[in-house]
C-alpha cells in the first residue's frame, strides 16, 4: 500500500504537469496564430500600398493608390482580392513556402475578410491631398525658405491692399480739391476762349477700349492659346466619391503658411502664360486656378482684368501725388473747358484725363508683364513709362520698359493667388492634377476621387472551429511621417 501510494502520487503530478505543458503549447499556438494573422494582414497592406500610382508620383510627387485600376470607378472588390492574395501566402503557406507547411493550421476566411474603412484624396475638401502637397513643399523648400517667402508675400499683399484702399478714396471730389489747390499755387495756367482747342487724351483712351482687354495687353508678337477643357467633369464641378469610416489626416501648419505652400506647388508644377507651353487642351493652368474658366482665352482675360485693376490703382495714386504730372492734365482740362465755355467742368475733365493716363500706363504695365518683363508694385519717376505727350499713341507699346526692382508676371500671379482660400486652391490643384493625368496615354478615365490615401481591413482566418480576426490600418500619412 505504501509503495502504491508513491506511484499514484507521481502519476497525479505527471498529469498536472502534462496538462500545464499542453495548455502552454495550446496558448503558444493561439498566440502564434494571432502573430501570423497580424503579419499577413500587415504584409498585405504594405504590398498593396507599394502599388501607388506611378504617374501621380513621377509627375507630381504624390502617393496615392488608384482603386479604379484604370477604370472609370473604384473597384473595391478587386482591391479586396488583391489584399487577400498578399495575405494568403503568409497565413496559409503552401509546400513551396519558407516553412514548408502550415504549422499554425490557419486557413484564410474570405467570407469574413473585408475593407472596413478608407480615406480618399478628395475627402473633407481634399485634406489628404493638401497634406501631401504641404509636406512635399516643406521638404523641398525648407522651413527657413518657407518663412522668408511668407514674410515677403505678406509684405507685398499688405502693400497691395493698402494701395487698393487708397485708390478707393480717390474720386471726382478728391480731384477737385487737388485742382483748386494747384490753381491757387499757380500750377494751372489761365486759359482764354481764343486758345486753340487741344486734343482730349481721355477720348483717345476711351476709343482704345474697343480693342478689348486682350487686344490691348497681349504683345503683338505673342499668340494666345485656343486651348479649352470641359470643366463640368472636373472634381470641383461634379459629385465626388467619399471615404468610409476613417478621418483624413490633416496638415498641422497655420493657414497662411499652408496657402503659400499650396501656391508654390501650383507655380512649380503647372504652366502659365509666360511658360509658353504648346499643345492641346488647357495650357494656362495657373491662370485657371485663379479665374476658373473653361478656356485659356477666358482665363487669360480674367487675369488681365485683375492685373489691370491692380496696376491702375497704384498708377492713379502715383499720378495724384505728382504735382507736375497732375498739372499737365489740369492745364489741358482748363483750356478745353474754357474754349467750350464750360470752365466749371475743368476739375471733372482733369480727373477723367488723369484716370485715362493711369489706365494707359496700366495697359503698358500688363503688356510688359506678359512679355516677360518686370513692373514695380509702386511706381516712381524712374519706373513710370508713358509720357503725357505719348498718351495719344500709347497702344503702340513703344514706350514700355522693364523695372529691375519690380515683380514679374509669376510674382503678380502669386499676389492674385493670395486672394484665394486654401480650399479654392486645393480644388484647383485637384482639378488640374486629374486633368493632366488624363492626358497620359491609357489614363483617360482617371479620377482623383478614386485614389486612396489610407485603408483599414479586417482579415479573418479559421483554425478548426476557431475564427481569428485581425484589424489593421495603414496609409501614406504614416509613410510620410516616418
Amino acid at each position: 500500500m505504501k509503495r502504491g501510494s508513491v506511484t499514484l502520487y507521481l502519476c497525479m503530478i505527471l498529469l498536472v504537469m502534462l496538462a500545464l505543458i499542453f495548455a502552454g503549447i495550446s496558448s503558444a499556438r493561439i498566440s502564434a496564430r494571432r502573430v501570423v494573422l497580424a503579419a499577413g494582414t500587415e504584409e498585405s497592406l504594405y504590398s498593396v500600398f507599394a502599388g501607388y500610382d506611378r504617374d501621380l508620383f513621377d509627375r507630381y510627387g504624390l502617393l496615392f493608390l488608384d482603386a479604379s485600376y484604370g477604370g472609370s470607378d473604384a473597384d473595391y472588390a478587386r482591391l479586396l482580392k488583391e489584399i487577400e492574395s498578399y495575405a494568403s501566402p503568409v497565413i496559409t503557406p503552401d509546400q513551396e513556402s519558407l516553412l514548408g507547411k502550415n504549422l499554425c493550421g490557419l486557413t484564410l476566411n474570405k467570407s469574413e475578410t473585408a475593407i472596413t474603412g478608407y480615406v480618399l484624396a478628395t475627402d473633407d475638401g481634399g485634406t489628404a491631398f493638401r497634406r501631401q502637397v504641404c509636406e512635399q513643399m516643406t521638404e523641398q523648400l525648407g522651413e527657413v525658405a518657407v518663412k522668408a517667402l511668407k514674410e515677403r508675400l505678406t509684405a507685398e499683399q499688405t502693400t497691395r491692399t493698402d494701395t487698393e484702399n487708397r485708390r478707393a478714396l480717390i474720386d471726382s471730389s478728391t480731384a477737385e480739391q487737388y485742382y483748386r489747390s494747384d490753381k491757387a499755387a499757380g500750377r494751372v495756367a489761365e486759359a482764354s476762349e481764343d486758345d486753340p482747342l487741344p486734343e482730349n487724351p481721355s477720348e483717345t483712351v476711351s476709343s482704345a477700349r474697343r480693342f478689348g482687354i486682350l487686344g490691348l495687353v497681349v504683345p503683338t508678337s505673342h499668340r494666345v492659346s485656343a486651348g479649352k477643357a470641359d470643366i463640368r467633369d472636373f472634381p470641383s464641378h461634379r459629385t465626388l466619391h467619399t471615404g468610409m469610416a476613417m478621418i483624413p489626416t490633416a496638415d498641422e501648419r497655420v493657414m497662411v503658411e499652408e496657402k503659400i505652400l499650396l501656391q508654390e506647388y501650383l507655380m512649380q508644377n503647372f504652366p502659365s502664360y509666360t511658360d509658353g507651353e504648346d499643345g492641346e487642351g488647357l495650357r494656362y493652368q495657373t491662370e485657371y486656378a485663379i479665374v476658373g474658366k473653361k478656356s485659356d482665352v477666358d482665363n487669360l482675360r480674367g487675369i488681365a482684368h485683375r492685373l489691370l485693376w491692380l496696376r491702375e490703382a497704384a498708377n492713379m495714386i502715383y499720378l495724384m501725388q505728382n504735382p507736375e504730372k497732375r498739372a499737365l492734365c489740369e492745364n489741358t482740362a482748363e483750356t478745353i473747358c474754357t474754349v467750350l465755355l464750360m470752365p466749371e467742368m475743368a476739375p471733372v475733365l482733369a480727373f477723367a484725363i488723369e484716370t485715362g493716363w493711369a489706365y494707359a500706363e496700366s495697359v503698358l504695365d500688363v503688356q510688359e508683364l506678359l512679355d516677360g518683363g518686370k513692373i514695380a508694385l509702386l511706381k516712381d519717376d524712374a519706373s513710370w513709362q508713358l509720357s503725357y505727350q505719348a498718351l495719344g499713341s500709347f497702344t503702340m507699346g513703344n514706350y514700355r520698359h522693364s523695372s529691375d526692382y519690380g515683380l514679374d508676371y509669376e510674382e503678380y500671379l502669386r499676389l492674385l493667388l493670395l486672394t484665394k482660400s486654401e480650399e479654392a486652391v486645393t480644388d484647383a490643384l485637384m482639378d488640374l492634377t486629374e486633368y493632366n493625368i488624363r492626358q497620359t496615354e491609357g489614363r483617360a478615365n482617371f479620377r482623383i476621387d478614386c485614389c486612396i490615401d489610407a485603408l483599414r481591413v479586417d482579415i479573418a482566418a479559421d483554425a478548426g472551429s476557431s475564427v481569428y480576426t485581425c484589424s489593421r490600418s495603414y496609409g501614406y500619412d504614416m509613410i510620410l511621417k516616418l
